[in-house]
C-alpha cells in the first residue's frame, strides 16, 4: 500500500532493505547513518520501525539532523514511552507513533478462534477450550500485549483453559524444534493461539517432521496476514489470521501530507495511534484473500482517506477489512478485476 499511496499523493518514495546483520538495537541506527550517508539531499520524512533498544539512538540522531520521523509497527511499552517522552515531546521531530493494538489483536484471536473451536466440537455453546499459547520473544512488547489479550479473553470464558504458554521467539525453526515436545505433554489441545504466522508455520513443519497428525477439530488461530496464510486457510491447515499492520506505511504518508497541508491528525487522534487488525477466516478468504495476494489499488479512493483532498471526511479510517473492500468496491465500480 506504501508504494500505491505514495504515487496517488505525488511522494517520492525510497525502500531501504536492513539486512540482517542490522536488524537489532545495535545496528538499526547505523542502518539508518549509512542510508543517510548515500544521498546528499535528506529527506522530508523517514517511516521506520524500532527494534527493542533502538529507539533513543534513531530519535536522537533524527532529531539533530531535523528529519522528520513517524515510527510504525513496533509497539512501545509505557515504560519506553516514559523514558522517550511521547512524540512531539522530547523529540519535536517525531511526528507519530503508529502500531497496532496488540492486546486487543490478542483478544480478538483468542475470541475468534474460542467460538470456532466449540462451533466444530461442542454441541454447547460453552463447552471447554484447552488453549496452547506460543508468543514471541519474553521481553518484546508486542509478545506481551498479545498474550495479555489472550489473558483478558480467559478471565472472562472460565471454560477456557491456558495449558502453557511458550516462547517461539517468532522463529520458524525454534518452533518446529517444539512440536514433538508440545504434543508428548499435551494430549488435549483444542486450539493453538500463536502470536505470528512465521510461527504457526514452524508448527506445521515440526509435526511433519516428527511424523505427527494435528487431532482433528484442532484450531490454529495466529496473527500477520502472511500470503501464504490464505491458501492454508483455504485448505483448512490454518483457521484464523489477523491483520493489517502493513496498511501502516501507507497511512503513514496520508497523515503526512495532511500535516504538511495543514490539516495536523494530532488534533483528532493523538501522537500515538493505535490502528486495527481484521479477521481472516473460512468466511471471508475467498473475498479478501485474492486483493492480499495481488492488491489493485485505487487511487482515487486512496486519494479520499485524506481530509485534505477530502474535507467532508470527518475520521480517518484505518480497519483494515473496511480498507480493502472499499478498494475492492473502488475497483469493481471502474469495471476492472482485482485478480490479474
Amino acid at each position: 500500500m506504501t508504494q500505491a499511496v505514495s504515487d496517488a499523493l505525488g511522494f517520492e518514495i525510497d525502500v531501504a532493505y536492513a539486512p540482517e546483520a542490522y536488524r537489532n538495537r545495535f545496528g538499526a541506527a547505523a542502518y539508518i547513518k549509512e542510508v543517510l550517508a548515500k544521498d546528499t539531499r535528506l529527506p522530508d520524512l523517514i517511516i521506520t520501525s524500532f527494534w527493542v533498544g533502538s529507539e533513543q539512538k534513531i530519535l536522537s540522531m533524527l532529531d539533530t539532523k531535523k528529519i522528520p520521523l513517524i515510527s510504525i509497527n513496533s509497539d512501545i511499552s509505557d515504560e519506553q514511552f516514559a523514558e522517550l517522552g511521547k512524540p512531539r515531546e522530547i523529540f519535536p521531530y517525531w511526528l507519530a507513533h503508529l502500531s497496532p493494538n496488540d492486546t486487543i489483536a490478542g483478544s480478538k484471536l483468542a475470541n475468534a478462534f474460542i467460538n470456532l473451536s466449540r462451533e466444530k466440537r461442542c454441541f454447547s455453546s460453552d463447552c471447554k477450550v484447552n488453549i496452547f499459547a506460543i508468543t514471541g520473544m519474553s521481553y518484546s512488547a508486542v509478545s506481551v500485549q498479545r498474550v495479555k489479550g489472550l489473558e483478558q479473553i480467559l478471565q472472562q470464558d472460565l471454560k477456557s483453559h491456558l495449558l502453557n504458554v511458550v516462547y517461539g521467539n517468532w522463529d520458524r525453526e525454534r518452533v518446529a524444534g517444539m512440536a514433538n515436545t508440545i504434543f508428548s505433554r499435551h494430549k488435549d489441545i483444542h486450539a493453538f493461539w500463536i502470536a505470528s504466522d512465521v510461527m504457526a508455520y514452524g508448527l506445521e513443519d515440526g509435526l511433519k517432521n516428527s511424523n505427527i497428525s494435528m487431532p482433528k477439530d484442532t484450531i490454529i488461530g495466529s496473527i500477520d496476514w502472511s500470503p501464504a496464510s490464505i491458501e492454508k486457510i483455504k485448505q483448512n491447515k490454518m483457521h484464523v489470521s489477523l491483520g493489517g499492520h502493513f496498511l501502516e506505511g501507507g497511512l503513514s504518508l496520508i497523515l503526512f501530507y495532511d500535516y504538511l497541508n495543514g490539516y495536523d491528525f494530532a488534533q483528532e487522534m493523538g501522537v500515538v495511534i493505535k490502528t486495527e487488525m481484521s479477521i481472516l477466516d473460512k468466511n471471508n478468504v475467498e473475498q479478501l484473500g485474492p486483493f492480499l495476494q495481488k492488491p489493485k489499488w485505487s487511487k482515487s479512493r486512496l486519494q479520499s482517506y485524506s481530509k485534505s483532498l477530502t474535507p467532508a471526511r470527518k475520521q480517518y479510517n484505518f480497519n483494515p477489512k473496511q480498507i480493502i473492500v472499499e478498494q475492492l468496491t473502488a475497483i469493481n465500480k471502474r469495471g476492472l478485476s482485482n485478480i490479474e
